[in-house]
């Protein structure tokens, strides 16, 4: 069957649909990407989005590379333009870490999991979001763990910052991430298993409710208490239970919120590998399943397919994206000519394409800060 045909089938599915088919299967609403990066590696994974501190178009792009022929991370500017690649072992997920207080100042840090020594690995970020090298940048996991994605979490009660690693069992290790003397360090505070045994990878923190959303890939979204002394006891968001009212189809991947002005203001995103699509819940809770949504061909840049990682954000940046940002992974990109290049690429979509939806309207929030 062909893509468009797999897409109707699972239509009813993807809205909710429990009984009866609809009378007209309604497709995702499609979006067509405003940029694409150039070539980021042979298996390219989850992005991250570093916002300026002083000129937020000059906001750049980090992405993973995670094969081991190219491991490292490629960083890009706001038109998809290659600034710099650094090698790393086979980097999963990026994430970035704003005014870590190190050496006397306050500093940027891109922080992922390195498959190859099982580590977590960190990196400066520079006034041009350039990534250097740091003292204490690598820094191990227990014996016998097998690093897979991770995500960084600020504590609003705290303000003790931490980083969550997963391994494809579901465990997650909590380390709280800080500096000692002139270097970076690290501690482990907390240990537990996620999910419902599956294969974990994507998640993000919401640093204003103090909640961790993790995707279980082949059973749903959940949701856990982010502070280290929480409880262990996942809430299930969503799942891939279509038959029940739910709206994933597996792999439930990349995880990523957009900032409201207000705690239960924003959206949750999460990337659907299965069909290649994005779903749309509120912030606030119980998080409501809103709507789903592609990318398609457009503007000179192929479709998105077999999508992966993802990164939102909702400073608006410069005239580019004046009302956010939204970064996904695109497995590869599809040449004029039908052939398929050999890496990755990841498209860029304009937020206010997806806030101006014929679904449900969203709000923006372009004035929002990272740093405070």
């Amino acid at each position: 069957m062909t893509k468009l045909t797999n897409l109707l089938i699972l239509l009813p599915l993807i809205c909710g649909a429990r009984a009866a088919p609809l009378a007209a299967p309604q497709t995702p609403y499609e979006i067509v990407p405003k940029a694409e990066t150039g070539p980021a590696g042979i298996d390219g994974d989850d992005p991250a989005i570093w916002i300026h501190k002083k000129d937020t178009a000059k906001s750049v792009v980090i992405t993973t590379s995670k094969e081991k022929a190219d491991g490292g991370l490629h960083v890009f500017d706001l038109d998809g333009k290659p600034l710099q690649f650094v090698s790393a072992g086979r980097p999963d997920n990026v994430d970035v870490i704003y005014d870590l207080e190190f050496d006397s100042e306050k500093i940027d840090i891109a922080i992922a999991a390195c498959r190859t020594d099982d580590t977590i690995c960190m990196w400066k970020i520079n006034e041009k979001g350039r990534l250097e090298e740091i003292r204490g940048g690598t820094q191990p996991t227990p014996d016998g763990f097998k690093v897979y994605g991770s995500c960084e979490y600020k504590s609003p009660k705290s303000g003790k910052q931490y980083v969550f690693i997963n391994s494809k069992t579901s465990e997650y290790l909590q380390y709280e991430i800080f500096a000692k003397g002139r270097s970076l360090t690290s501690k482990l505070v907390r240990r537990w298993k996620a999910g419902n045994g599956g294969q974990v990878e994507g998640c993000v923190a919401d640093k204003d409710n103090g909640w961790l959303f993790v995707g279980e890939e082949d059973k749903g979204l959940w949701k856990y208490d982010a502070e280290p002394n929480g409880s262990t006891k996942g809430t299930l968001v969503d799942s891939v239970d279509t038959a029940n009212g739910g709206h994933l189809v597996p792999d439930v991947e990349g995880v990523s919120l957009f900032y409201g002005k207000e705690k239960d203001e924003g959206y949750i995103f999460v990337s659907v590998q299965g069909i290649s699509a994005y779903n749309v819940y509120e912030r606030k809770a119980p998080h409501k399943y809103l709507f789903s949504f592609t990318v398609k061909a457009g503007n000179n840049i192929d479709e998105v397919t077999e999508t992966d990682g993802l990164a939102v954000v909702s400073t608006g940046l410069g005239t580019k994206f004046p009302q956010g940002l939204l970064v996904v992974h695109d497995d590869h990109k599809t040449n004029p000519d039908g052939s398929q290049a050999a890496e990755t690429t990841f498209k860029y979509v304009d937020f206010s394409d997806i806030a101006n939806n014929d679904r449900v309207k969203l709000r923006v929030n372009p004035t929002w800060d990272p740093r405070k």
